[in-house]
């Protein structure tokens, strides 16, 4: 494309006149921003940039505009476009598949104006850089395990070299600390009564702590009741459940998340339950509870109303730190079967029965996970345990595989497994304890792809597993690992157990746990650490 630099001849009425002289090429002036600095969520396409270029002067021959860029990041729309006298506009976007993923970009796009079409010769002092910055931040991490899809997978690359200590964090309570969520630049995070402390302070506790530097933002202190949920958070909201006692009018929450300030309270039913997070979706929150257990209750957000409650087939008696997973149709939630819930009445679609199921106690401590061939995984069976940190009595439970769509099991593992698990779309990634094993677990059959054992030979898996494009992050009573999962080399150690948490916009949030005795429970130390993952 060449700019037009043309001169207008002039002439004059009758005789003769001296012909006009050839103006002389002044040289050509190129001006536009330096650069410019972006943010971009994780998986979000979704982006666009531009700026113009303005040429002033003049010069002989061609004169052709172009553009150098890093293709494997950014795609020119529209060529390069004339908008203006002497005026170019350059609009870029993200190539979008696959989507970037979380992490720090930079480009010099390079425009230059040359006297050919192959650029062998550029018109002097016309090369100018652009200098282009982004930084695709994590997505916020929203109920148990991170999505209502509850499967704890980060678009993240672990590089150990950009991995970082950021902050920690320390309650003044004798609680222990559930594992947090996070929205923007907060972290939502509950201490819970701890039995036989001796003392009140700081039990039943909401915390709101600044994402960028770890000091407190905001509380809310329940002192005095029996037990508060472990949070929730979407939209600017904050949700989880405050139990005085065993009701049927048992209030759920809603706090504004910038300031804590009460927005409303919804209603649910329970006996002396401790609560996992609620599932925000759309303008919907999606609770697990009930007054005689095995119950999911359906709100409206904005109104607080109740859209439905309906309860599990087997009414098995799961009361206690289940968090449902929901999808565009489907809320699906464990009773001892596989309960398929439509998301907008609660009309129940299915209760697909699980063979393996034993009872086990009153506790569930996990959820489902929504697979990516019309499956959904779950943990058979209930536990008896009692607390989010505790692993007592190393109990492990198969993981089954259910299909949504010919409502049956499709397979079981043939290990019992721990850890609530993470799944990247192909592979299942949880660990076990009887013995001591990190498992990746293809989609299609349930097989055992790999396995890792901690260093130690000691060590006990604990709490959650997060998995990203090229690592798995999971825990044990000592350490948390970053494991490769091409090499299952270790990247990556924190020398601390915790349950893991991921947050807005580079975080990595260990909520630390200790076992005060070789089979004890695994109780939290009401410490939180956080470590940037990239620059």
């Amino acid at each position: 494309m060449a700019l037009g630099f043309l001169g207008a001849c002039s002439g004059g009425g009758g005789g003769s006149s001296a012909p006009t002289p050839t103006p002389t090429p002044t040289g050509l002036q190129v001006a536009m921003p330096q650069g410019g600095s972006f943010k971009q969520v994780e998986d979000d396409t979704n982006f666009t940039f531009s700026f113009d270029v303005s040429v002033t002067g003049s010069a002989t021959g061609s004169i052709i505009p172009d553009v150098e860029f890093d293709t494997s990041l950014l795609e020119l729309n529209g060529g390069i476009q004339t908008v203006g006298s002497n005026k170019y506009r350059l609009s870029f976007s993200l190539l979008g598949n696959p989507a970037l993923a979380a992490g720090s970009y930079t480009d010099a796009i390079k425009f230059r104006l040359c006297a050919d079409s192959n650029c062998n010769s550029v018109h002097p002092n016309t090369t100018k850089t652009y200098t282009f910055d982004l930084k695709v931040t994590l997505k916020n991490w929203e109920t148990y395990q991170r999505n209502p899809s509850q499967n704890a997978h980060a678009n993240l690359i672990i590089a150990p070299n950009s991995i970082s200590e950021a902050w920690s964090w320390q309650s003044d309570g004798f609680g222990f600390l559930t594992p947090p969520v996070a929205e923007g630049e907060r972290i939502f995070i509950a201490e819970q009564f701890a039995q036989n402390t001796g003392s009140s302070v700081g039990q039943n506790v909401m915390y709101a702590i600044n994402a960028t530097n770890g000091t407190e933002s905001w509380r809310r202190d329940y002192t005095g009741q029996n037990a508060i949920g472990a949070p929730a958070v979407s939209g600017g909201l904050v949700a989880f459940a405050v139990q005085e006692t065993s009701s049927e009018n048992l209030p759920l929450e809603l706090l504004n998340a910038s300031t804590g300030a009460d927005v409303r309270t919804l209603t649910i039913a329970s006996q002396w339950s401790k609560f996992l997070p609620s599932v925000f979706y759309d303008s919907e929150i999606y609770t697990a509870a009930g007054y005689f257990f095995d119950t999911v209750y359906g709100h409206d957000v904005s109104s607080g109303g109740l859209l439905w409650e309906t309860k599990g087939v087997p009414a098995t008696g799961i009361s206690n730190m289940e968090a449902p997973a929901v999808d565009g149709e489907n809320v699906y939630y464990y009773s001892g079967n596989l309960e398929v819930f439509d998301r907008l009445t609660g009309v129940r679609k299915a209760s697909i029965v699980d063979p393996y199921y034993v009872w086990g106690g009153y506790d569930y401590v996990s959820s489902p996970i929504i697979g990516s061939d019309q499956n959904v995984f779950a943990y058979s069976s209930s536990l008896s345990i009692g607390e989010h940190f505790s692993a007592r009595y190393h109990k492990g439970r198969p993981l089954v595989n259910f299909s949504i769509v010919n409502e049956s099991v499709q397979w079981v593992t043939s290990n019992n497994y721990f850890t609530q698990p993470a799944f990247n779309g192909t592979h299942l990634f949880v660990a076990r304890n009887e013995p001591s094993s990190l498992d990746m677990i293809d989609q299609q059959n349930g097989d055992v792809v790999w396995s890792w054992t901690p260093p130690t030979g000691s060590e006990i898996f604990e709490c959650n597993t997060i998995s990203t494009n090229n690592a798995v992050i999971v825990s044990t009573d000592q350490n948390v690992y970053a494991v490769d999962i091409a090499t299952k080399d270790i990247l990556w150690t924190h020398p601390h157990g915790g349950c893991l948490t991921l947050a807005p916009e580079d975080l990595l949030l260990i909520t630390e746990g200790k076992r005060t005795l070789p089979y004890g429970n695994f109780k939290s130390t009401g410490r939180m650490v956080a470590y940037h993952l990239f620059d």
